[in-house]
């Protein structure tokens, strides 16, 4: 098990080979050993991982979360529109009739 990095800045405990604190964001000084520079994979052939709020989660498990979300909110806009109007058409007829 590697041992986690610890921020110079915060000293949030952040996962190894990550370059960048989890927790404020600052770059962390990172100077890799010869061991792990060997361990490192090449760009091309290695996966991203996205970290939203603690959820691990790779790039295509957010982006498919994300189009979900955003297909699931037309109803709702929808339903808010209808309302809108319906409350309007209520308001308009309380000061025509007086």
């Amino acid at each position: 098990m590697t041992e986690p990095i610890i921020c110079p800045h915060c000293g949030y405990k952040n996962v190894q080979h990550h370059s960048i604190c989890h927790k404020c964001g600052k770059q962390l000084d990172i100077q890799p050993s010869e061991a792990t520079k060997s361990e490192v994979p090449k760009i091309s052939n290695q996966t991203q991982e996205v970290i939203v709020k603690d959820i691990h989660m790779d790039f295509g498990s957010m982006i498919t979360f994300m189009v979900k979300w955003a297909i699931a909110s037309i109803p709702a806009f929808f339903i808010l529109f209808i309302l809108g109007i319906i409350l309007w058409t209520m308001v308009i007829r309380l000061f025509i009739h007086k």
